[in-house]
């Protein structure tokens, strides 16, 4: 969702060996398993930035397409670790906007494959409606204050009562 010179305008390098076409069109295949096999219908793709400028934490920034690849809004929110010696992650809360007026809330939880990557699995609600969906997706650290992520995003029509985050891997 962010073009090279987009990052280089938000301060950050890409780095091409961690964020090979191949790693991304995997985790998306896995993603999109996930949700069918939860339940949801895949409804597209998201990406955005993500820093560390809070004491605890960050904030994120992106925008979501459909699968015509039309844009389908923006989202942004705040990122917080967990707390204590064996905390490997945190939680993503955050709000969403659609092109077609739609709007709601957002809220993940995010873990580490190791120091600088992970994934984030969560999900959606429409703030005056009943859409829900879930999303879900890899993060790479690309320097010291901050990263990108990506991921894909589908529509829950039974709710999400099914995602965990705990247990996509």
């Amino acid at each position: 969702s962010y073009t090279d010179d987009e990052l280089d305008g938000e301060g950050l390098e890409r780095d091409t060996e961690v964020l090979t076409d191949e790693r991304l069109l995997a985790e998306a295949e896995e993603i999109a398993r996930y949700a069918i096999d939860h339940g949801c219908d895949v409804a597209g793709v998201l990406g955005g930035v993500w820093n560390e400028v809070l004491e605890d934490g960050g904030e994120i920034h992106g925008r979501w397409f459909k699968l015509d690849q039309s844009i389908g809004g923006d989202l942004e929110g705040t990122h917080s670790p967990d707390e204590g010696p064996d905390a490997d992650g945190g939680i993503v809360d955050g709000t969403w906007t659609s092109t077609d007026g739609l709007a709601g809330t957002l809220e993940a939880d995010y873990y580490h494959f190791g120091d600088d990557d992970g994934y984030y699995l969560g999900g959606y609600d429409e703030t005056t409606g009943d859409a829900a969906g879930m999303l879900g997706g890899l993060w790479y650290r690309v320097d010291d204050e901050g990263g990108v992520f990506f991921g894909v995003w589908g529509h829950c029509p039974d709710g999400t009562d099914d995602i965990d985050p705990q247990s996509y891997e």
